[in-house]
C-alpha cells in the first residue's frame, strides 16, 4: 500500500492536469505511461488517461511493446469512447491479472475496464458513471442499444466473468441499459452494490 501512495502522489501533477484539460477542453485521446514501484523495480503501475479511440487497443498495445515492465495495477481516468476497443482492453486487463484503481473518474466503456481487474479500488469521491451502450453520435444522430440485444448479452457475459458473480453483473448491465446513453449513472454510492473496494482517504488530495 505504501508503495501505491508513493506512486500516486508522484503522478499527482500528471493526473490533476488531464482532468482540467478534459473538463475545460472536452474529449483528449488516451495517454498512457508506466511508474515503477520504488522499492521494487521490477514492479509497475501503468496509468491509462484520456479516450478510448477507435483502435485504441493497438495503441495500447503498441505502447506495451515498447517496453519490458511487470505491471501489477492499472490507474484509469477516462470519459469513455469506443467499447470494442475498451473491451479488448479489458480483457488484456483481466488475462495479466493487474489490480483496477480509479482516483478521479471513469465513465462510460472505462467502467467495463475498471470492472476487469483483479481487485478494484475507488476512492469514495471519484465518479463511475454507467449509461447504455449507443451507435452514432450523442451530438448529433444515434440510436441506443437496448436490453436483449446481442451487445446487451455479451457484456453480461463479459462481466460474469471478470465479477464471478452473476446477481451483482446483471444488477450493473441492467443499470447501464436502464440509463438513458446521453444521461450518467453515478455507481460509486451508497446506493448501489458495487463489486470494488472503496476508500476513504484519497491518495491525491489527502
Amino acid at each position: 500500500m505504501n508503495n501505491i501512495i508513493k506512486i500516486i502522489n508522484n503522478i499527482k501533477k500528471y493526473i490533476i492536469l488531464f482532468a482540467l484539460i478534459s473538463f475545460s477542453f472536452g474529449a483528449h485521446s488516451a495517454q498512457y505511461k508506466i511508474y515503477n514501484h520504488d522499492k521494487d523495480s521490477n514492479k509497475a503501475t501503468l496509468i491509462i488517461n484520456g479516450d478510448i479511440e477507435s483502435g485504441e487497443y493497438l495503441k495500447f498495445i503498441h505502447f506495451l511493446s515498447e517496453g519490458t515492465h511487470d505491471i501489477s495495477s492499472v490507474i484509469l481516468q477516462s470519459n469513455g469512447g469506443y467499447l470494442n476497443d475498451a473491451i479488448k482492453i479489458a480483457n488484456y486487463i483481466n488475462k495479466s491479472g493487474w489490480n483496477t484503481d480509479v482516483e478521479t473518474y471513469c465513465n462510460s466503456s472505462c467502467v467495463i475496464m475498471f470492472l476487469s481487474g483483479k481487485d478494484r479500488t475507488a476512492y469514495e469521491k471519484s465518479h463511475i458513471g454507467a449509461h447504455s451502450p449507443y451507435y452514432g453520435d450523442l451530438r448529433n444522430s444515434y440510436t441506443q442499444d437496448l436490453k436483449n440485444s446481442a451487445l446487451y448479452h455479451r457484456l453480461f457475459k463479459i462481466l460474469s466473468r471478470y465479477l464471478n458473480n452473476i446477481k451483482i453483473s446483471r444488477e450493473i448491465i441492467n443499470k447501464m441499459y436502464d440509463t438513458p446513453s446521453r444521461n450518467r449513472l453515478e455507481l460509486n454510492n451508497g446506493n448501489h452494490n458495487h463489486p470494488w473496494k472503496v476508500m476513504s482517504t484519497s491518495f491525491l488530495y489527502s
